[in-house]
């Protein structure tokens, strides 16, 4: 699992009497440069084709489905120097394609909720792709940015006998989901 237990309990709390859908489409290890690229990405093309045929489900079933966010959690296999230095940019093109290629499902506005990569030994240049997601963040009143770091979530401690350095843990993911 990821994110998306501890970001359904807060909603559970924060929202109790409202009706709230998190459509989940992720796929480990992949890039943005190249596969949720909006231009060319093969994952991009599917990740809105999955979220429109989700609402269009809704839809069937008399729900009014309003995108309200977008959360991601990503930019390890980006942590590349080469892939680093245009991280800006390419995170910039997929927040304003994926609003314009759903805009029919959004009522108001969108916002992005981005978080930041571990300081893991494996993402050599983390913090080039952090402050890429941070600019976005200072430059896009619609963006938002979870300083993962700051917060301390933690990918030390599972599996208890070979430690995943590449992810965050149990906790990590459920925190990052109440942030």
């Amino acid at each position: 699992f990821g994110p998306e237990l501890g970001m359904g309990e807060k909603l559970n709390e924060l929202y109790k009497n409202e009706t709230v859908f998190i459509v989940k489409y992720a796929w480990g290890g992949s890039n943005l440069h190249t596969q949720w690229n909006p231009n060319r990405g093969d994952l991009y093309e599917a990740f809105i084709e999955f979220v429109k045929t989700s609402l269009e489900y809704l839809i069937s079933k008399n729900y009014e489905p309003d995108i309200i966010a977008m959360t991601w959690m990503q930019g390890e296999s980006d942590s590349t120097l080469e892939y680093a230095k245009i991280y800006e940019n390419n995170l910039m093109s997929l927040i304003r394609s994926t609003r314009n290629d759903l805009s029919n499902y959004i009522k108001n506005k969108m916002y992005f909720v981005d978080a930041y990569i571990s300081d893991s030994e494996y993402w050599t240049y983390y913090y080039l792709v952090n402050a890429a997601k941070q600019n976005i963040c200072n430059m896009d009143p619609y963006s938002l940015c979870i300083d993962t770091i700051k917060e301390g979530l933690t990918y030390k401690r599972e599996p208890f006998n070979n430690i995943d350095l590449a992810h965050y843990d149990s906790l990590g993911e459920i925190k990052l989901g109440h942030l």
